[in-house]
């Protein structure tokens, strides 16, 4: 139940955080929020020897849509197609921008199933002078479910969304 509580103040904090962020040059995703159901629990491994089935070749902007529509933070967040430009000599920001990029897609001759089954999916802040990751999501090659991880990989606090 804590954790379940910790997920929502979490993204209240970020919607929070982007309204106060009107003064963003970007355009940002608005479609509705739709999170139906959490739990704390890692993804299960496949046995040994299976492998998922096909990995549908999904652009980029499809995952980064279906990662916004289902995770709350899309009246914030910035969908980019590579990463932001930061300048070490600018000022910080006292605005972030909110942004998620897709850092990898799923490698079947993977071991690990968060690198094999998953796109790993970059959730952060550009505070103009450097990039700071807020979350890692994960979201399953078939997009039958997303993975927010704190911690960037799965471990016993990933919240899985079951769209």
């Amino acid at each position: 139940m804590m954790k379940v509580i910790r997920f929502f103040f979490i993204l209240t904090f970020l919607f929070i955080v982007g309204c106060n962020n009107s003064n963003s040059s970007k355009q940002p995703i608005t479609t509705p929020s739709v999170a139906t159901s959490t739990s704390t629990a890692s993804p299960t491994k496949l046995p040994k020897g299976s492998s998922s089935t096909s990995v549908n070749n999904y652009s980029d902007d499809e995952i980064l849509s279906f990662v916004l529509k289902y995770s709350g933070l899309n009246e914030t967040t910035v969908k980019l197609q590579d990463w932001p430009d930061t300048n070490e000599d600018e000022e910080q920001l006292s605005d972030p921008i909110y942004f998620v990029v897709v850092e990898k897609r799923p490698d079947s001759k993977s071991n690990e199933v968060d690198q094999r089954d998953y796109y790993s999916i970059y959730f952060g802040e550009n505070l103009g002078d450097h990039i700071a990751r807020s979350l890692r999501i994960f979201v399953k090659y078939d997009l039958s479910e997303i993975v927010l991880s704190e911690a960037g990989y799965f471990d016993e606090q990933t919240e899985v969304i079951y769209p």
